[in-house]
């Protein structure tokens, strides 16, 4: 297992967002959380490139 420091923490989605993380979740064979995780990791790079 990786040394990944991790943080729990409960978010209240709108209901479009949560029905976009499914379908991609089910698209990918992956969780709710990982395509939020994979969202959220996508959109810190586009902005650190922009920033570039």
């Amino acid at each position: 297992m990786n040394n990944v420091k991790r943080v729990r923490w409960t978010a209240q989605l709108p209901v479009d967002v949560d029905r976009y993380l499914s379908e991609e979740a089910q698209k990918n064979c992956t969780s709710k959380n990982a395509e939020l995780i994979r969202a959220v990791r996508n959109a810190r790079e586009v902005a650190e490139n922009a920033a570039a």
